[in-house]
C-alpha cells in the first residue's frame, strides 16, 4: 500500500476529488445544499476530504479510520437535514472512480479496503453520549462552565474557573481534564449535531485559551527539574488547545515547557529543537489526514544524530482510533491525555 500511494495516489488524489466534487453538485437539489456539504471540511472541498481520509486510512492499512470519519461524516449530514443518500452515492461513485483509474490488480485491493471500511461504518452506533455528565468530578462546574460559553458570558465563564482555585482551592490539573477537556468535546460534538454554530465554538475555545492563560502564575511558580520539552501541533490544525494542555501539564511537573502551536514550519522547528535542547517532544494531530505530516516531521528528525535520545510522543484522534499508528509514524510512545503523557515521559526520561 505505501509504494501504491507513493505512485499512484499522489497523481490521482487531485483526480479523485474533482470527480467526487463535480458527480456531487450533478446530484444535489440546490447549490445552497452543495456550499452546505463544501464547508464541513476545514479546506472547503468535499471531495479532497473524502479521498484524504482514504488514503491515510489505506496507508496504514486500518479501516477503522475511514469508518470513523464516515460515521462522524454521516452524523454531520443528517443533522444539517442533508440526507445521508448523499454519502452512500459518493462512495459508491467513489468506488467506480478507482476502479477506472487504477490498473485491475491495484484496484482490487483499494476497493476491498474501500468496502470493509464501508461495512465496518455501517455497523457501528451512530450516538455521541455527551462528555458532560453531573456525575463526574467536577460535573457541576463543568455544566455551569459549559453554559457561560454557550450563553457568551466570558466574564462569568472567568469568574467560574477563578473561584474554584482561589476560593475552592480545586487543583487546576483536575479543572484541565474535568472541566476544560470536558466542555471542549462537548462543543465539537455539538457541532458535530448542529446545535451550535462554528462561531460558538471559536468563542469557546478562545475563552478557556484566555483563561488558561490567566492561571498561568499558579502552574509556572513551581520548582523545576531541569527536564525539557517542546509541544506543537502537526499541520494545518486548527484544534491546539488539547497540545497546550499537555505543554501545561509538564510544566506543572516542573519542566521547562516551549508550547510552539499549530502549523509550525519544519525547518523552524527544527531551529527550535537546535536552540532548545529538548529531552522530550511532543506531537499533536487531530484530524486524520494530518498524520502523514507528523510521520515526515519525526522521520526528519530522526534524521540528525544529535536527537538520538530524543523522546517523541504523539497524541490526538487518529492515534486513540489505531492502536499501532504510532508506532508506524515512527514516534516512541503514545498518550490519551496529558496526565497520561506525564506518565510515559517520567519512565521514558529516567530508563
Amino acid at each position: 500500500m505505501k509504494q501504491l500511494k507513493k505512485e499512484a495516489f499522489e497523481e490521482v488524489r487531485r483526480q479523485w476529488a474533482d470527480q467526487i466534487n463535480k458527480q456531487l453538485r450533478e446530484g444535489v437539489e440546490s447549490e445552497q445544499e452543495y456550499r452546505t456539504i463544501q464547508n464541513l471540511g476545514d479546506e472547503e472541498d468535499f471531495g479532497r476530504m473524502m479521498v484524504d481520509f482514504f488514503i491515510t486510512s489505506l496507508e496504514h492499512a486500518d479501516t477503522s479510520l475511514y469508518a470513523e470519519f464516515l460515521s462522524w461524516l454521516k452524523s454531520v449530514l443528517e443533522s444539517r437535514n442533508l440526507s445521508p443518500k448523499y454519502l452512500t452515492d459518493q462512495l459508491d461513485f467513489f468506488q467506480r472512480v478507482i476502479e477506472d483509474t487504477l490498473d485491475q490488480d491495484s484496484a482490487e485491493g483499494v476497493v476491498e479496503h474501500l468496502s470493509k471500511a464501508r461495512k465496518r461504518w455501517q455497523s457501528q452506533s451512530p450516538v455521541v453520549e455527551s462528555f458532560i455528565n453531573e456525575d463526574q468530578p467536577l460535573g457541576n462546574l463543568a455544566r455551569e462552565y459549559f453554559n457561560a460559553l454557550i450563553n457568551a458570558d466570558r466574564a462569568l465563564a472567568r469568574k467560574l474557573i477563578m473561584d474554584a482555585v482561589e476560593e475552592d482551592e480545586v487543583p487546576i490539573r483536575e479543572l484541565y481534564l474535568h472541566v476544560f477537556q470536558a466542555v471542549q468535546y462537548e462543543i465539537g460534538r455539538l457541532w458535530q449535531l448542529n446545535k451550535i454554530s462554528v462561531a460558538q465554538e471559536h468563542f469557546s475555545t478562545a475563552v478557556t485559551q484566555m483563561i488558561m492563560s490567566q492561571l498561568y502564575p499558579y502552574i509556572f511558580a513551581r520548582e523545576k527539574k531541569g527536564n525539557r520539552m517542546m509541544a506543537a501541533s502537526v499541520g494545518s490544525e486548527l484544534h491546539e488547545i488539547g497540545i497546550r494542555m499537555v505543554a501545561d501539564f509538564f510544566e506543572m511537573e516542573g519542566w521547562d515547557t516551549y508550547y510552539m502551536g499549530a502549523n509550525v514550519p519544519t525547518e523552524d522547528l527544527m531551529t527550535e529543537m537546535k536552540e532548545k535542547q529538548p529531552h522530550l517532544l511532543a506531537l499533536s494531530a487531530t484530524m486524520t489526514v494530518n498524520v502523514p505530516r507528523v510521520e515526515a516531521l519525526i522521520a526528519k528528525i530522526r534524521e540528525h544524530d544529535e536527537y538520538e535520545d530524543l523522546t517523541i510522543l504523539v497524541g490526538g484522534y487518529p492515534f486513540r482510533m489505531s492502536e499501532n499508528m504510532w508506532k508506524e509514524v515512527g514516534a516512541d510512545g503514545f498518550a490519551l491525555d496529558a496526565q497520561e503523557a506525564i506518565k510515559i515521559a517520567e519512565e521514558k526520561i529516567s530508563n
